[in-house]
C-alpha cells in the first residue's frame, strides 16, 4: 500500500513516494519506507537538491538517510545521481534512469485527476 505525490513550483520540486508493506505471513516482515526529493531545476537539463530515505522496521529503530542529488535531463530520458551517507565511511552512490512518455488518456465521469511533471 503506498502514494506517490509530485508537486511543482516556479523551478522547484517536491517528490514523495511513500508505502507501507505488510506480510499475511510474518508481522515482524512489516515495514514503512519513504523517498523524498526536493530539487531545484535552474536549467531545462539540469537539476539538484536533497533526498531523504526513512524505512521504519516492524519493532525496530527509524532509520534516516540523507542525501544529495544531482539529475541531468534530455527530452523524455531523466538520469539522477545520488549520494547517501556522504560523509560516512559507508556512503553510497545510486543512479537512476527515468523514461516519460504518455499514453491514451480515458474518460472518467465524474472522477478528477492530479497530474504533475518535472517542468522542462
Amino acid at each position: 500500500t503506498g502514494i506517490n505525490m509530485d508537486f511543482d513550483y516556479s523551478n522547484f520540486f517536491l517528490s514523495i513516494q511513500s508505502q507501507y508493506s505488510f506480510s499475511t505471513d510474518h508481522r515482524t516482515d512489516n515495514f514503512f519506507y519513504n523517498w523524498s526529493e526536493l530539487a531545484y531545476q535552474p536549467l531545462k537539463w539540469l537539476y539538484g537538491g536533497v533526498s531523504i530515505q526513512h524505512t521504519r522496521l516492524y519493532q525496530a529503530e527509524t532509520i534516516f538517510e540523507p542525501g544529495v542529488l544531482v539529475g541531468f535531463s534530455f527530452r523524455n530520458l531523466t538520469v539522477p545521481f545520488y549520494t547517501f551517507a556522504a560523509f560516512k565511511k559507508e556512503r553510497y552512490f545510486m543512479l537512476g534512469l527515468t523514461i516519460e512518455w504518455e499514453g491514451a488518456k480515458a474518460k472518467r465521469a465524474g472522477r478528477n485527476n492530479l497530474t504533475a511533471t518535472i517542468p522542462e
